[in-house]
């Protein structure tokens, strides 16, 4: 079975630059795939990793200067994600995993 959504994104793990690739957001977990000449990168989270999920506003949350969503992992680890090509995504994103994260 496939996703339940995917979209064409820009993500960052931690303090690394922003990537470019493909989320599929399925209702157990979200999987990261895509990358640059520098090196690809294949990235799967557990929606159960997750502690707290929210819109960054301040510059440093943001990529680029996009609506970035930033989820928050229970062991310190944050993820920022941005969508790219589609107006809203992020708004989407956010709506969807408020669904399906625990708590």
């Amino acid at each position: 079975m496939g996703p339940d959504l995917s979209l064409p994104v820009m993500w960052s793990e931690q303090d690394d630059p922003a990537q470019p690739g493909r989320l599929d957001v399925s209702a157990s977990s979200l999987h990261f795939s895509g990358g640059s000449r520098d090196g690809s990168s294949d990235r799967r989270f557990d929606v159960t990793d997750i502690a707290r999920a929210y819109i960054g506003r301040t510059p440093a949350k943001r990529i680029g200067d996009r609506a970035t969503l930033v989820l928050e992992l229970h062991d310190g680890r944050m993820l920022r994600i941005s969508g790219v090509e589609r107006p809203g995504a992020v708004r989407e994103l956010a709506e969807r995993l408020l669904r399906i994260v625990p708590g």
